[in-house]
C-alpha cells in the first residue's frame, strides 16, 4: 500500500513541476512581449515627407483653386477720376509640369464674377503660371493672364499680374490644400478719339487651393 501511495505522489510532484514550468515559460513569453515591443508612433497624414512629395522634375500638378473679395476701381480720362468698389468671386484651375525639382510651369485658366455699385460683370481669362515650392511646404508663384470682362452694355479686354505666396498643407504625397496670400494687378486702357482712358485695380486678397500632383 505504501508503494503505490509512494508513487502516485512521485507523479503528482513531477506533474507540479511540468505544469509550474510551463506556466513559467509563458509568463516569461509574454512579459518579454509587454516589455519589449517595438513601439510604431502614428502616422500623421500632415507628416508627409520631403522625399515623397511629388515636386521633381517630371512631376505635374492638376490644380484648382477659389478666391474671394472686395476691390476697388479706380477710373481715370483726362483730369478726371473716380472710384467704385465691389465683391468678386474667382475660380482658377490650371495645368502645370514640374522642370526641374520644385519649380513647375505651365497655363492657368481665370473665371471670375463681380458686382460693383449695382452692376454685374463676368471675366474670362488664360495665362501662364510659374510655382516654385521650397521642401518645408511654403511655395511662392505668378500668373498673368489676358482677360476679357463683359457688362451688360459693354465688353473690354484687361491684363493682369498676380504674385502669390502661400503653404502646401500635403494630406498625402499626391494631394494637398494650398491657402495662400496674393497680390493682384488688373489693368486696362482705351483709346478714343478725344481722350484716353484707363482703369487700374489693385486687390490684396487670400485664395485656397487643392492640387494633385502626379
Amino acid at each position: 500500500m505504501k508503494k503505490p501511495l509512494f508513487a502516485l505522489t512521485l507523479f503528482m510532484i513531477g506533474l507540479a513541476a511540468t505544469a509550474q514550468t510551463s506556466y513559467q515559460d509563458s509568463e516569461y513569453s509574454f512579459g518579454t512581449f509587454s516589455l519589449y515591443k517595438t513601439y510604431e508612433k502614428p502616422v500623421s497624414p500632415l507628416l508627409v515627407s520631403n522625399d515623397e512629395k511629388q515636386i521633381k522634375k517630371g512631376d505635374m500638378i492638376l490644380s484648382g483653386s477659389a478666391s474671394l473679395y472686395a476691390r476697388a476701381n479706380h477710373y481715370e480720362s483726362g483730369s478726371t477720376s473716380s472710384t467704385t468698389s465691389g465683391i468678386h468671386f474667382g475660380i482658377y484651375p490650371s495645368l502645370l509640369f514640374f522642370v526641374s525639382d520644385g519649380l513647375a510651369i505651365g497655363t492657368s485658366l481665370t473665371a471670375g464674377f463681380s458686382t460693383s455699385d449695382g452692376n454685374f460683370s463676368y471675366d474670362l481669362g488664360l495665362g501662364p503660371e510659374l510655382r516654385y515650392y521650397f521642401n518645408f511646404g511654403l511655395f511662392i508663384k505668378a500668373r498673368a493672364s489676358y482677360e476679357f470682362e463683359h457688362y451688360v452694355s459693354s465688353t473690354y479686354n484687361t491684363f493682369s499680374v498676380e504674385p502669390a505666396i502661400g503653404y502646401a498643407i500635403f494630406l498625402n504625397p499626391h494631394v494637398a490644400l494650398e491657402p495662400c496670400f496674393f497680390y493682384n494687378l488688373n489693368f486696362s486702357n482705351y483709346d478714343y478719339t478725344s481722350s484716353t482712358s484707363s482703369y487700374i485695380n489693385h486687390v490684396v486678397g487670400f485664395e485656397i487651393g487643392l492640387s494633385i500632383f502626379l
